[in-house]
């Protein structure tokens, strides 16, 4: 009963949904960014670069906020995910170029150890003993770039 209720209420919401129209967007203008683009733009956040010595840490202040050496830090992330995360060396420095000019300064990379696609640190025998050389390599190289 109740499976057949749940059933007749997402069909509903389905077919709602294939009426609904979008919103008129008057006076647009076309958006593109070309994914080969590595150059600077002036209206993308721009971070001064400050190197952390390898014998400094970042920290945390008391009221929960990052800083290094006393000043405030900020971050600006995105996630790399899976075959996103795992590129060919040839892609590795326009995807890291990419990022840099995005002006992101902390990447995620998430399921990099899947057991469902070709790129992962793991063979996909179902062990996780075994690294993937391969694609060890195509993650080193980019977190390099």
């Amino acid at each position: 009963m109740y499976r057949m209720t749940y059933g007749v209420i997402l069909l509903i919401i389905i077919c709602l949904a294939h009426q609904a129209n979008a919103q008129p967007i008057e006076d647009g203008f076309n958006f593109y960014l070309p994914p080969d683009d590595t150059a600077r733009q002036k209206f993308l956040p721009h971070f001064k670069i400050i190197p952390i010595a390898s014998d400094q840490f970042v920290d945390i202040d008391p009221a929960g906020h990052f800083i290094y050496n006393g000043s405030s830090m900020r971050f600006f992330g995105t996630n790399l995910v899976a075959d996103g995360a795992l590129p060919v060396r040839q892609k590795s420095w326009s995807i890291a170029s990419r990022l840099r000019k995005m002006g992101f300064n902390l990447v995620r990379f998430h399921h990099i150890d899947n057991p469902w696609s070709e790129a992962s640190l793991f063979y996909r025998d179902g062990s996780t003993r075994i690294l993937n050389t391969t694609t060890l390599d195509r993650f080193e190289f980019l977190v390099y770039e």
